[in-house]
């Protein structure tokens, strides 16, 4: 765009170049679309990332849920199989005891008996009480009805 002044012949020009003044009115107009693109896509971006972070932290906080709960019940899984450990360990003993002395019973008598060489003898009796102690280690696993 040109403006020219000339006192003395008293003209005045005012030359204007419209191809150029549209060009640069266009730049202007696409440099304001792509600031207000950018800015737009942008904004969704940073929204989406927003989203897809949220999302994560959700699916972690369930599986930090999920992963307490399973260590809630293997705890308890084990607490269970302790008790159950220390409820054993006293019919273990005693189950042992009964047959040791049931076993030495059976074979004392048997051979006792044997050596008598009498029917009727006593040390068949004593036999037969080593096998009622032994019968006895069933009676102590027998579960109990609660």
């Amino acid at each position: 765009m040109k403006f020219g002044l000339d006192i003395k012949n008293k003209k005045a020009e005012f030359d204007s170049d419209a191809e150029k003044l549209i060009e640069k009115g266009m730049d202007i107009h696409e440099r304001n679309w792509k600031d207000k693109f950018t800015t737009k896509h942008s904004a969704k971006k940073e929204m989406l990332e927003l989203k897809h972070q949220q999302k994560l932290e959700m699916e972690a906080k369930k599986l930090e849920e999920v992963r307490k709960l399973k260590e809630l019940e293997l705890e308890e899984k084990r607490m269970k199989e302790e008790a159950e450990r220390r409820k054993a360990k006293p019919k273990i003993i005693a189950s042992s005891i009964l047959g040791v002395i049931g076993t030495i019973m059976m074979i004392a008598g048997f051979l006792l008996g044997s050596t008598s060489k009498e029917p009727n003898s006593g040390w068949y009796a004593i036999a037969t009480i080593g096998l009622l102690f032994c019968m006895s280690i069933a009676f102590i696993w027998m579960p109990k009805n609660k």
